[in-house]
């Protein structure tokens, strides 16, 4: 039997703060028999359930309660917010100032960036002038 791929993702905690790894545990158990639907996963930080929906998924924090005693909230699926450059951005200048007396401190730094291939990662370039930092 071929089941279609979880796409419906959930984030869940467990209503009280300690047992978060019974929590997991529990969640571990339970993706074992109800295998590929149920995949525990962290973000950040959180738990996110794979369900194949949100009645799924309220199913799985049904079982975790009655299995383990555990109580979970449901809440909707956390966004990981991510972001590309699109076209090129030159000459962004920031500027420290602090002189309270004596020498003091000054700097200036000037920022370009521009978009690579998509794929290639990330690439630093660093151009001191002056010699001095």
């Amino acid at each position: 039997v071929s089941l279609p791929e979880a796409d419906g993702k959930k984030g869940g905690r467990g209503k009280s703060n300690s047992g978060s790894d019974k929590l997991i545990s529990a969640l571990q158990a339970i993706s074992r028999e109800d295998h590929p639907a149920v995949k525990v996963d962290t973000v950040k930080g959180s738990l996110l359930l794979h369900c194949m929906s949100g009645d799924h998924a309220q199913l799985i924090a049904t079982r975790v309660k009655d299995r383990y005693g555990i109580d979970i909230e449901l809440s909707a699926n956390p966004v990981q917010y991510k972001e590309t450059i699109s076209k090129a951005v030159i000459n962004i200048e920031g500027r420290h100032k602090k002189q309270s007396g004596g020498s003091g401190q000054f700097g200036v730094c000037v920022v370009n960036m521009e978009p690579l291939e998509e794929g290639s990662g990330v690439e630093f370039v660093s151009q001191i002038k002056g010699g001095v930092i």
